[in-house]
């Protein structure tokens, strides 16, 4: 029988203390981290919400108070690139969701692995190299898809000068990129689903549609709300690909509220005002996400 003297419980005590210290030692460089990254940032960002600074002026901020939230209030253009921000995320989300599934579906049936990597490749792109590489075959002059409109004798649009194309250019290149993440999870979501109820429907005589609508997507339903999610998130906050490929030009048609707010920043050098829309910008985000959330743990 082992007895434990007071030395060692001491002993213990002391290499238990250590250990924390130890730990926290540790630890505390991520923790100056996410300060200086994250807390700082926030806390400065709040500062200039109401405060109005323009950093060509070589004046110092201004208190002004609510002025910022009152000039967006009066913002048209605000409100402009607002609304455009949410036509181009539902109508970018509804395409890829109708494409991704009906590849997906694809991909089940008929599918190899190397097909399938090769699906995924403009999702593993990086979204400024997506821009240029589509923004060099929009050229009028040297672009690819302009020289098979030549061959073909019909007249090359200008991709991303007409007002009315850049705006379904800039949701071609969105579809392009990201549709092979909706094709991802719900490949993933069709290859998990439990044989038995399939083979169940067979028996009862269900055919390929009446298989796909009332069997596999209801099952499918937890896949399909977490690629809508994400995908929604993601295009609500769109910048660099369009960015590259048009600046939010021309005459501002492809302008999103994420432009919009670097333009205000970074072009203007009114970084309260810039602040404020990024902020609206990042409630919007936050609002959605909440309210998905929830539906998201009910299903």
């Amino acid at each position: 029988m082992t007895i434990t003297t007071g030395k060692q419980l001491s002993g213990t005590g002391k290499l238990t203390q250590k250990t924390r210290r130890q730990a926290i030692w540790m630890v505390l460089p991520a923790i100056i981290y996410l300060l200086v990254i994250g807390i700082f940032p926030l806390l400065f960002a709040l500062y200039l919400i109401v405060h109005k600074w323009v950093l060509s002026s070589g004046k110092p901020p201004q208190f002004i108070g609510f002025g910022n939230i009152i000039r967006l209030i009066q913002d048209e253009r605000f409100f402009i690139a607002l609304g455009r921000t949410v036509a181009f995320a539902v109508g970018v989300v509804t395409i890829e969701f109708l494409l991704g599934l009906l590849i997906a579906l694809l991909l089940l049936n008929h599918g190899r692995m190397l097909l399938r990597t090769f699906v995924l490749l403009p999702m593993i792109i990086a979204p400024t190299v997506v821009g240029l590489t589509w923004r060099f075959m929009f050229n009028s002059e040297i672009g690819v898809l302009n020289f098979f409109f030549d061959i073909m004798g019909l007249e090359s649009p200008l991709w991303l000068g007409d007002t009315t194309i850049a705006k379904f250019s800039i949701v071609l290149v969105d579809v392009w990129e990201w549709t092979p993440f909706i094709i991802l999870i719900l490949l993933a979501g069709l290859m998990s689903l439990p044989p038995d109820v399939e083979e169940a429907a067979h028996v009862d005589g269900a055919n390929y549609w009446q298989m796909l609508w009332y069997v596999k997507l209801p099952l499918l339903r937890p896949a399909i709300f977490v690629a809508l999610m994400f995908r929604a998130i993601d295009a609500l906050r769109t910048f660099d690909t369009i960015f590259v490929l048009t600046a939010g030009g021309p005459n501002n048609v492809t302008e999103l509220l994420s432009i919009y707010a670097y333009k205000v920043s970074f072009r203007f050098f009114e970084m309260g005002y810039g602040t404020v829309l990024a902020a609206v910008l990042l409630i919007i985000v936050l609002l959605f996400s909440r309210l998905l959330v929830p539906i998201l743990e009910k299903r």
